[in-house]
């Protein structure tokens, strides 16, 4: 009895390790658990599907190890005694031969193996019905042992098939899911809908297919974590409930509590992380229960193209751009256009470029490769398109990839047509409103080198909520201009290696638009020199401010470059156990971000005041603020549109940032600005929208007023194609 029990044990951590990918482990106790049940006898026939299970069990411990022979042993013996046992059609009988397929599959013998998972189809089918998540692993292997075979037509039919499945279990498991527990879950599916579906379609070029790929990898798939996050967010904030509502804030004071903690060293910390990670989880899930009483979080992923189709102008086209590996060449990346017209019977797919093609349209601009305006992106991007384009004034893009680091919209021959960057164009088929939301915050004029006496005070006159505006005094000004600089980039690259240097043309930039603004009847403030604090932007948390306006040294580092800064801390998350994966997002999030008053304390190495902000303002604190309302925000500084582009979620940086926290339009820069050009066009924009433009029109008549003034002198794109706006539909 005693013996039986281990085994049950054994077979527990035999499952954990392999969960885990540590194969070797799984093996280990694995065998122990064979010679157990062994041991036991498994004559009774209750042991007998335990013991085929393990068997299993153990034979993918075996494939992850890439020892298929072994794995064939084992998945050989318990089909032999399911059978002998149960007959051909117990489920048990299908699982093993779909194991025992992929077996074959690894060993080259792709025929074999199709041939053994399709004689497992029917019987799993029948034993699970059509809509289990096993049959759709099934499905999704004969899909790829078809597509091995050259049979695109089965491929794309399986294919089709279990991503249909799967997104059914996907929507009705997420609506009880925690954000890790969503990601988790998502990271199982997503190489399906990012990369199979689109693959297929671009194999097979079948019409019919096109509908399928452009709901389930453009709609469904482009950015589902951060559209899931978002909308459960939204639906508890704007639930009128008392107990939910504090409940919320709760949670948001505890992540960010959380997020100082991982910044601490480990032996430094007085609160384990652990603890409070689990509280969060907790109230987490709490909400998530409480927001279904008050809708469907889920309901935008459900929208389809015609959805999109029905809001689209006459003149008006969309179009999904996607970019997946190559099969068989990981290396290669295939762009696709999906479009989308008011009178088409289904999406249109068309063949764009493979990824290395963009290696020959990178320019170098003050030490950064940048993508410039060029006909070679053109003749790359939009020139496949010109037929789908006849008769069009509108075109509404999601981007995909590289792309997301191009000014698409800005290309030579596409100046005739209204171009309007989109997160995905599912933003055409919502219905969003930032009625209630009302004010501009403006920061400019930042004083970097505020001594940290200086900055206490401020943040103790914030927390009292006496402090909402200033300015530099034209002595500290002139001051401040000695050690000025001529881009809004920090020192000579996205490096924080010295001291951040004051940017007078920001100064000038919020008193122009403090001015437009005021003449529309915009209540605004103006927060520069010492007073334009992290306390103060983080103080505007709940206020439903319309418009946000940053002009200020923005930073972006890669993996590679934080590495080797690891002196500062803000780039820092002191991480221990196995739970890494979970803060995979948040350490990216550190990544990017904005300076205020007194950074350049943080830079210069200085021990900064237990609880008082560090002037250095990250795209993970960001996120965690309550920002709904925010019509517009502006970042006003170089690189704000950078950051890591992840399959599918798109760029993890200042934009994700702000969508989290609410933002509706958001404008970016993808290079470093010059200083006295930002300001000409930021004014010229506040001003356009001051005389009731619409944001996307008042933008791109901005950049034209930037093109021609001066005799043209920055007419160059440089200076007026490296802000991009995003998300600005009407």
């Amino acid at each position: 009895m005693l013996s039986k029990l281990y085994a049950t044990l054994y077979v527990t951590l035999v499952n954990s390790y392999n969960a885990l990918d540590n194969y070797e482990e799984a093996v280990k106790y694995g065998l122990i658990a064979l010679d157990l049940f062994k041991e036991n006898g498994i004559e009774d026939i209750r042991m007998v599907l335990p013991y085929t299970s393990l068997l299993r069990t153990l034979a993918e411990s075996y494939i992850g190890l890439e020892n298929y022979q072994e794995a064939i042993k084992y998945c050989t013996e318990s089909i032999e005694l399911i059978e002998e046992t149960f007959g051909t059609k117990h489920p048990s009988y299908a699982m093993s031969l779909n194991t025992l397929s992929i077996c074959y599959f690894n060993l080259d013998e792709i025929q074999e193996a199709a041939s053994v998972a399709l004689e497992s189809k029917e019987i799993m089918r029948k034993s699970f019905g059509e809509w289990h998540p096993s049959y759709a692993a099934l499905l999704g292997n004969l899909s790829f042992y078809n597509l091995c075979l050259g049979d695109i037509s089965n491929a794309s039919m399986y294919e089709n098939q279990s991503v249909g499945i799967y997104q059914a279990d996907i929507l009705s498991k997420f609506s009880d899911m925690i954000a890790y527990e969503r990601e988790l879950y998502w990271d199982g599916y997503e190489y399906s809908f990012n990369s199979l579906l689109p693959v297929y379609l671009w194999l097979s070029e079948d019409e019919t297919f096109t509908g399928t790929v452009y709901d389930k990898s453009a709609l469904f798939a482009k950015g589902i974590l951060l559209s899931a996050e978002t909308e459960m967010s939204t639906l508890i904030q704007e639930s009128g409930d008392k107990a939910a509502l504090e409940k919320y804030e709760t949670l948001r004071q505890n992540r960010a509590m959380l997020n100082k903690l991982l910044e601490t060293p480990i032996a430094e910390r007085q609160m384990n992380t652990d603890s409070l990670q689990a509280i969060v989880d907790k109230q987490e899930s709490e909400l998530v229960s409480m927001s279904k009483v008050y809708g469907d979080y889920t309901k935008n992923l459900r929208l389809t193209w015609k959805d999109v189709q029905s809001k689209l102008p006459a003149d008006g086209i969309a179009v999904e751009f996607l970019s997946f590996p190559i099969p068989a060449d990981s290396d290669s990346i295939m762009y696709i256009a999906l479009t989308l017209r008011k009178d088409y019977d289904m999406p249109k797919m068309t063949v764009l470029f493979e990824q290395k093609d963009l290696t020959t349209c990178v320019s170098e601009f003050d030490g950064q490769d940048v993508y410039l305006p060029s006909e070679n992106l053109t003749n790359l991007i939009w020139q496949p398109l010109a037929d789908e384009l006849k008769g069009v004034k509108k075109i509404y893009f999601a981007p995909s990839g590289l792309l997301h680091s191009i000014g698409i919209e800005y290309l030579p021959g596409m100046e005739d047509y209204s171009i309007y960057r989109l997160s995905s164009t599912r933003e055409l088929a919502l219905n969003r409103s930032n009625e209630n939301s009302k004010g501009a915050a403006l920061y400019g004029g930042i004083k970097y080198d505020t001594d940290i006496n200086t900055m206490l005070a401020e943040a103790r006159a914030v927390k009292s909520g006496r402090t909402n505006s200033s300015g530099v005094g034209d002595t500290e000004t002139d001051n401040l201009l000695a050690m000025s600089s001529d881009t809004r980039s920090v020192v000579s690259s996205m490096h924080l290696r010295s001291q951040a240097s004051y940017l007078p043309g920001t100064k000038t930039e919020v008193e122009d638009v403090n001015a437009a603004l005021k003449g529309s009847a915009v209540g605004c403030t103006m927060l520069t020199g010492s007073n334009a604090t992290e306390e103060s932007f983080k103080a505007l948390g709940g206020k439903r401010t319309k418009i946000l306006h940053i002009a200020t040294h923005g930073f972006y580092y890669t993996p590679e470059e934080a590495d080797n800064n690891r002196d500062f801390k803000f780039l820092q998350l002191h991480i221990g156990g196995s739970d890494e994966r979970r803060y995979v997002e948040d350490k990216v999030m550190t990544r990017s971000g904005l300076l205020f008053a007194g950074a350049n304390n943080a830079l210069d190495g200085k021990d900064i005041p237990e609880g008082l902000d560090d002037g250095i303002l990250t795209a993970k604190e960001i996120s965690q603020i309550d920002l709904r309302g925010l019509d517009l925000v502006t970042l006003s500084a170089c690189q704000t549109g950078l950051g890591d582009i992840s399959q599918g979620e798109g760029v993890f940086g200042l934009q994700r940032a702000f969508k989290k926290a609410g933002a509706q339009t958001i404008v970016v820069s993808l290079w470093k600005v010059d200083d006295k050009a930002t300001q000409i066009l930021m004014s010229s924009f506040y001003g356009n929208i001051a005389k009731g433009i619409d944001k996307h029109s008042a933008f791109l008549q901005a950049q034209q007023h930037l093109r021609t003034i001066d005799g043209g002198r920055y007419n160059d794109p440089k200076y007026w194609a490296a802000f991009i706006i995003l998300d600005a539909t009407e």
